[in-house]
């Protein structure tokens, strides 16, 4: 039985692992980690810097993140400077003990994710919808 389990967690690891390659390699190792398990989630509505949100406990933030970290989500990248994204949202992901953070910034129109400072987006129109859905029921309204 034993040996049973530690097939079956195997497999799930290297399944999940696969899924994850090409977003993991974006986000890089340490920020995908506070994407996925950040004690603390702040939200920035960048039409009003001034409305700063914990979201820690958001009904939809496990799945919010799950989907950020995985291939299927997106269609590859595309250059900042190409696609003009149109910022509306920030979400930053604190880790409380070390104080460190990720920083992800949304273009809900365009179905784009970056980190502030790389020079390619994602390009999320898979999950747009659902991401635009996410943002609405924490307040923020997509604009076009």
């Amino acid at each position: 039985m034993i040996v049973i389990a530690i097939i079956a967690a195997a497999i799930t690891i290297t399944w999940h692992w696969s899924q994850s390659r090409f977003a993991v390699g974006y986000w890089g190792g340490e920020n995908a980690t506070r994407i996925r398990a950040a004690e603390k989630v702040q939200l920035i509505d960048l039409a009003d810097e001034s409305s700063n949100k914990d979201i820690s406990a958001a009904k939809g933030l496990v799945h919010f993140r799950q989907a950020l970290i995985e291939d299927t989500s997106y269609a590859g990248t595309v250059p900042v400077t190409e696609a003009k994204p149109l910022w509306q949202v920030e979400v930053i992901f604190i880790d409380e003990g070390t104080q460190n953070s990720t920083s992800v910034l949304f273009d809900l129109k365009n179905g784009l994710a970056a980190l502030p400072d790389r020079e390619e987006a994602l390009s999320a129109a898979s999950i747009a919808d659902g991401l635009r859905k996410f943002f609405v029921d924490q307040g923020v309204a997509p604009k076009d």
